[in-house]
């Protein structure tokens, strides 16, 4: 999906959650995350790891403004080199 539709679904999480996990490809998930973290991430590479914590209480109101804050992580980031 595009980082719209992304956005759009998360806007439509029932608020009874407070945590979700959302699976997702490129290039969507890459351009939704950028839209929220301060730095640009050039790539969610495959089996990365977003984590986005926001300072709201209604998914609906998620936005790059109340963005608390935000991990990323990703498999070769650890390769162990010989």
């Amino acid at each position: 999906a595009d980082s719209e539709s992304i956005k759009k679904y998360c806007h439509k999480i029932s608020d009874d959650y407070n945590k979700v996990m959302i699976f997702g490809h490129n290039p969507g998930l890459t351009t939704f995350t950028n839209k929220f973290t301060p730095g640009e991430i050039n790539n969610v590479p495959t089996s990365g790891l977003v984590i986005l914590d926001f300072d709201c209480n209604l998914w609906k109101d998620i936005d790059p403004g109340v963005l608390k804050n935000h991990f990323f992580d990703y498999p070769k980031k650890h390769r162990i080199l010989r």
